[in-house]
Parts: structure tokens; C-alpha cells; sequence
């Protein structure tokens, strides 16, 4: 099996470049990360789910500084554990995006959760100042590539 390792360091990255990140790999994953097996937590979203599946904050941790017995710590208990420093800026953005991005959108149907994502994107770019960049359609990749 081969070990993930994202293309972010979460220890040195701007909020754009994690933002970007967090969004473009939700995107492609279509749906939350949550913990199927156990109905009676109070908050079933899980940095790593079933399946491979990675909340927002989860797909920036290397397998290296994953470990499972932090599911349900918050990010800031999880970053301190596992030793990454980040100074209150930065612990505070990722404490927001990850309910924003991920935790308040695990309860959505599929169909639904994608749309959240976008909006709720927007709402997290505007609060922090970032650059939201909408989604690529087929539709539009497809426009691009026939001749005008």
C-alpha cells in the first residue's frame, strides 16, 4: 500500500494554498468523510473515513502524522498532538473550515453536498479574504475545446 502524502505541508501553508487545497480535493471526492460503522457519536465526520475517504483538514495530514486515536479531537488538539505548529491565525482558519467545508455538510445528501460545499466555500473565501475560484464544468471543458 502506498503511503499518502499530499501535495501540502500543512506546517507551511498559506491559508490560500490550504483553502485551494481543501475545496479542489472535497470537489473530486463528491462526499463527506464520516464514520459509517458508528451511528451514536455525536459528530460522525472523521479526518480519514471508510473507504479512503479524507475530511478537509484530513487530506493535508501525511500518513506519517495520521493516527487514528485522535478522530473527534478538534484540529487544534490534533495539530498540537501530532506536533505541527501554527501560530492562532492559522489554527483559527483551519477551525473554521473544517465545520465550514466538511463537518456542517456530512448530514447532506450526495446530490445536495457538493452544492453546499460551493456555498459554503464562498462564505469561508469572503470571511478570510481568499480567492474562491468556481468549480471547471464538463460542460465548460468541453466549450473550450470546439472550435470557434
Amino acid at each position: 500500500m502506498t503511503e499518502y502524502t499530499p501535495d501540502i505541508d500543512i506546517a507551511t501553508a498559506t491559508k490560500q494554498q490550504m483553502f485551494d487545497f481543501m475545496v479542489n480535493h472535497l470537489r473530486s471526492q463528491g462526499k463527506p468523510s464520516v464514520d459509517t460503522l458508528d451511528q451514536s457519536c455525536e459528530s460522525p465526520c472523521m479526518y480519514r473515513g471508510s473507504n479512503g475517504l479524507m475530511c478537509a483538514i484530513g487530506c493535508m495530514i501525511p500518513d506519517s502524522l495520521y493516527n487514528s486515536h485522535l478522530e473527534g479531537e478538534s484540529v487544534s488538539m490534533y495539530l498540537r498532538v501530532v506536533g505541527v505548529s501554527r501560530e492562532a491565525g492559522t489554527r483559527s482558519f483551519l477551525s473554521m473550515a473544517q465545520p465550514y467545508l466538511h463537518d456542517d455538510l456530512s448530514g447532506e445528501l450526495p446530490e445536495d453536498f457538493l452544492t453546499s460545499l460551493e456555498e459554503n466555500a464562498i462564505k469561508l473565501a469572503d470571511e478570510y479574504s481568499l480567492t474562491y475560484t468556481p468549480p471547471v464544468t464538463q460542460q465548460e471543458t468541453t466549450n473550450d475545446m470546439l472550435p470557434r
